[in-house]
């Protein structure tokens, strides 16, 4: 009887370690799911584009060419208290800005040197998104991983949880300015993806 009892006791004691075992690897499996941050394709896109290197401008920036703008016109007093602070965009150029509603930005690229805007084929008024740009560089960004920085590492799910104003589907947008041999100036849009990406935790 007392054999009994010792090998039932064994027994138990071998499904009580086998239940822990499977239960540690499936929280390890668990801790490896929360370890996968989603992709940003983007990032490939912008460390593939090489971007080239700027020439700093330190002169009395140029006045600003109203005449031949008639919508930047309209904002003349804001845009000449900017541009005349320099610039502080790749190089030479001044990124100005001004709201335009809730979670709403009127923009412009003046070059210094010229005075002139910079043609954007997008639309110049942007909702829900906040720009990212350097002296230094010649990319723009509108809602850079930054602004986005407490979310990083958790699951849609939680983000939704902590602000349900964040929208699963508000996007990042990433733009090159070019300057051209003949002196043509422009933004180029290089990449769009979803403003999260690259932040939240992927739910495999």
């Amino acid at each position: 009887m007392t054999k009994f009892c010792i090998l039932i006791s064994a027994v138990i004691l071998i499904l009580v370690g086998l239940f822990f075992a499977i239960g540690n690897e499936r929280i390890g499996d668990v801790a490896k799911q929360e370890t996968s941050i989603s992709q940003s394709v983007c990032d490939e896109v912008v460390k593939a584009t090489g971007l080239h290197p700027v020439n700093t401008y330190i002169d009395k920036p140029s006045a600003v060419v109203f005449s031949k703008d008639e919508w930047l016109s309209g904002f003349k007093m804001t845009v000449t208290e900017q541009v005349a602070k320099g610039p502080n965009f790749a190089g030479h150029f001044r990124f100005v800005s001004w709201g335009c509603g809730t979670s709403c930005i009127s923009y412009a690229v003046i070059d210094s040197i010229t005075g002139n805007r910079v043609p954007i084929n997008n639309s110049e008024i942007v909702e829900d998104l906040s720009p990212k740009y350097d002296i230094n560089s010649r990319l723009l960004i509108f809602n850079p991983k930054e602004d986005f920085g407490r979310f990083r590492g958790k699951t849609l799910k939680r983000i939704m949880e902590i602000d349900p104003f964040v929208s699963p589907t508000r996007g990042r947008e990433y733009y090159e300015l070019i300057e051209e041999k003949d002196g043509r100036v422009w933004l180029h849009k290089l990449c769009t993806e979803n403003a999260l990406d690259g932040i939240y935790l992927t739910e495999n």
